[in-house]
Protein backbone atom coordinates (compact mmCIF):
# COMPACT_ATOMS: atom_id res chain seq x y z
CA UNK A 1 0.00 0.00 0.00
CA UNK A 2 1.46 3.64 -1.35
CA UNK A 3 0.89 6.34 1.07
CA UNK A 4 -0.47 9.47 -0.46
CA UNK A 5 2.08 12.46 -0.85
CA UNK A 6 0.57 15.78 -0.69
CA UNK A 7 4.12 17.82 -0.58
CA UNK A 8 6.79 17.87 -2.81
CA UNK A 9 9.23 17.13 -0.02
CA UNK A 10 7.02 14.22 1.60
CA UNK A 11 9.41 11.99 3.03
CA UNK A 12 8.32 8.48 3.93
CA UNK A 13 9.39 5.16 5.82
CA UNK A 14 8.13 1.74 6.79
CA UNK A 15 9.23 -0.40 10.12
CA UNK A 16 8.22 -3.70 10.86
CA UNK A 17 4.30 -2.86 11.19
CA UNK A 18 3.76 0.30 9.61
CA UNK A 19 4.10 2.27 6.79
CA UNK A 20 4.38 5.90 7.34
CA UNK A 21 5.25 9.13 5.84
CA UNK A 22 5.56 13.09 6.48
CA UNK A 23 2.53 14.84 4.56
CA UNK A 24 1.24 18.28 3.92
CA UNK A 25 4.51 19.76 6.01
CA UNK A 26 4.39 23.10 4.52
CA UNK A 27 0.76 24.56 4.96
CA UNK A 28 -0.85 22.39 7.50
CA UNK A 29 -2.61 24.43 10.70
CA UNK A 30 -4.02 23.31 13.90
CA UNK A 31 -5.12 25.42 16.45
CA UNK A 32 -3.13 28.27 14.64
CA UNK A 33 0.22 26.51 15.06
CA UNK A 34 2.45 24.70 12.28
CA UNK A 35 1.92 21.30 11.85
CA UNK A 36 3.61 18.27 10.47
CA UNK A 37 1.47 15.60 9.31
CA UNK A 38 2.60 12.58 9.68
CA UNK A 39 0.38 9.62 8.10
CA UNK A 40 0.65 6.04 9.23
CA UNK A 41 -0.68 2.91 7.31
CA UNK A 42 -0.21 -1.02 8.67
CA UNK A 43 1.55 -3.32 6.33
CA UNK A 44 -0.86 -5.95 7.31
CA UNK A 45 -4.96 -5.48 7.29
CA UNK A 46 -6.33 -4.11 10.59
CA UNK A 47 -3.05 -4.13 12.13
CA UNK A 48 -3.97 -3.89 15.97
CA UNK A 49 -7.43 -2.79 14.50
CA UNK A 50 -5.85 0.69 13.02
CA UNK A 51 -6.43 1.20 9.48
CA UNK A 52 -4.98 4.47 8.64
CA UNK A 53 -3.73 7.40 11.29
CA UNK A 54 -2.91 10.86 11.07
CA UNK A 55 -0.75 12.58 13.70
CA UNK A 56 -0.39 16.54 14.06
CA UNK A 57 2.55 17.44 14.92
CA UNK A 58 3.64 20.99 16.28
CA UNK A 59 6.67 22.16 14.55
CA UNK A 60 8.31 24.01 17.19
CA UNK A 61 7.48 21.99 19.98
CA UNK A 62 7.00 18.48 18.68
CA UNK A 63 4.03 18.27 20.53
CA UNK A 64 1.03 16.17 19.26
CA UNK A 65 -1.65 18.70 18.38
CA UNK A 66 -4.24 16.32 16.93
CA UNK A 67 -4.90 12.49 16.10
CA UNK A 68 -6.82 11.03 14.04
CA UNK A 69 -7.42 7.38 13.71
CA UNK A 70 -9.80 4.72 11.24
CA UNK A 71 -10.51 1.40 12.29
CA UNK A 72 -12.13 -1.21 14.53
CA UNK A 73 -11.72 -0.15 18.81
CA UNK A 74 -10.86 -1.87 21.35
CA UNK A 75 -14.07 -2.27 22.92
CA UNK A 76 -17.56 -0.92 23.77
CA UNK A 77 -19.29 -1.04 19.74
CA UNK A 78 -20.30 -4.72 19.76
CA UNK A 79 -23.85 -3.43 18.97
CA UNK A 80 -23.14 -1.76 16.02
CA UNK A 81 -20.68 -4.53 14.94
CA UNK A 82 -23.62 -6.92 15.27
CA UNK A 83 -25.98 -4.60 13.36
CA UNK A 84 -23.49 -3.82 10.71
CA UNK A 85 -23.06 -7.89 10.35
CA UNK A 86 -26.91 -8.17 10.03
CA UNK A 87 -26.57 -5.34 6.97
CA UNK A 88 -23.32 -7.02 5.30
CA UNK A 89 -21.56 -4.05 5.70
CA UNK A 90 -18.10 -3.13 7.87
CA UNK A 91 -19.14 0.29 9.13
CA UNK A 92 -16.11 3.22 9.12
CA UNK A 93 -14.99 4.09 12.77
CA UNK A 94 -13.03 7.59 12.71
CA UNK A 95 -11.73 9.49 16.18
CA UNK A 96 -10.15 12.34 16.37
CA UNK A 97 -8.46 14.16 19.35
CA UNK A 98 -7.45 17.62 20.05
CA UNK A 99 -4.83 18.42 22.11
CA UNK A 100 -4.74 21.86 23.63
CA UNK A 101 -4.26 21.74 27.48
CA UNK A 102 -0.96 22.22 29.09
CA UNK A 103 0.31 20.86 32.46
CA UNK A 104 4.18 21.11 33.09
CA UNK A 105 4.67 20.99 29.04
CA UNK A 106 2.20 18.27 28.18
CA UNK A 107 -0.27 19.00 26.22
CA UNK A 108 -3.70 16.61 26.88
CA UNK A 109 -7.31 16.55 24.70
CA UNK A 110 -9.54 18.96 24.76
CA UNK A 111 -11.56 17.41 22.22
CA UNK A 112 -12.55 14.21 21.24
CA UNK A 113 -14.99 13.11 18.13
CA UNK A 114 -16.29 9.10 17.61
CA UNK A 115 -18.06 9.08 14.25
CA UNK A 116 -19.30 5.57 13.12
CA UNK A 117 -21.13 5.20 9.42
CA UNK A 118 -22.29 2.70 7.15
CA UNK A 119 -20.77 3.12 3.41
CA UNK A 120 -23.15 2.54 0.64
CA UNK A 121 -26.53 3.03 2.97
CA UNK A 122 -26.81 6.75 2.50
CA UNK A 123 -28.91 8.72 0.26
CA UNK A 124 -27.84 8.43 -2.91
CA UNK A 125 -25.28 5.13 -1.89
CA UNK A 126 -23.55 7.66 0.32
CA UNK A 127 -22.47 7.16 3.86
CA UNK A 128 -24.71 6.52 6.23
CA UNK A 129 -24.22 8.17 9.92
CA UNK A 130 -24.72 5.43 12.33
CA UNK A 131 -22.93 7.43 15.22
CA UNK A 132 -21.48 10.65 16.02
CA UNK A 133 -20.14 11.70 19.53
CA UNK A 134 -18.35 15.13 20.37
CA UNK A 135 -17.04 15.34 23.61
CA UNK A 136 -15.19 18.46 25.19
CA UNK A 137 -13.13 18.22 27.96
CA UNK A 138 -12.72 21.47 30.26
CA UNK A 139 -11.52 20.50 33.65
CA UNK A 140 -8.62 17.88 33.99
CA UNK A 141 -7.99 16.07 37.27
CA UNK A 142 -4.19 15.77 37.50
CA UNK A 143 -3.07 12.81 39.82
CA UNK A 144 -0.18 10.04 40.17
CA UNK A 145 -1.22 6.31 39.65
CA UNK A 146 1.10 3.84 40.63
CA UNK A 147 0.82 -0.08 39.83
CA UNK A 148 2.97 -3.18 39.96
CA UNK A 149 4.38 -3.89 36.49
CA UNK A 150 3.20 -7.64 36.25
CA UNK A 151 -0.74 -6.27 37.09
CA UNK A 152 0.07 -3.83 34.38
CA UNK A 153 1.78 -6.89 31.87
CA UNK A 154 -1.50 -9.41 32.62
CA UNK A 155 -4.63 -6.56 32.03
CA UNK A 156 -2.52 -4.87 28.54
CA UNK A 157 -2.51 -9.16 27.63
CA UNK A 158 -6.13 -9.65 28.48
CA UNK A 159 -6.86 -6.73 26.26
CA UNK A 160 -4.81 -7.39 23.16
CA UNK A 161 -6.89 -11.07 23.48
CA UNK A 162 -10.15 -10.04 23.86
CA UNK A 163 -9.61 -7.28 21.21
CA UNK A 164 -8.03 -9.77 18.73
CA UNK A 165 -11.15 -12.13 19.42
CA UNK A 166 -13.75 -9.53 18.81
CA UNK A 167 -12.37 -8.97 15.75
CA UNK A 168 -12.03 -12.24 14.50
CA UNK A 169 -15.43 -12.86 15.11
CA UNK A 170 -16.65 -9.95 13.11
CA UNK A 171 -14.74 -10.25 10.12
CA UNK A 172 -15.76 -14.25 9.64
CA UNK A 173 -19.22 -13.17 10.26
CA UNK A 174 -18.60 -10.29 7.31
CA UNK A 175 -16.91 -12.88 4.99
CA UNK A 176 -19.62 -16.19 5.62
CA UNK A 177 -22.32 -14.37 5.24
CA UNK A 178 -25.18 -14.67 2.45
Amino acid sequence: MLLRKESSNAKSSTQEKHQWGWVSSVSSKVQNRKAYVLEVIPKFENEGGVEHAKIWIDKKSFQILKTEIEGIPIEGYEGILREATQLNVKPGFKTTHVYRIAKKGVLFPSQSKVRVDYPGLGSLGGKLIRLKTDMTYEKHKFFIVETDHKVIKRISEGLFFQRFKNRQIFENSLQFSP
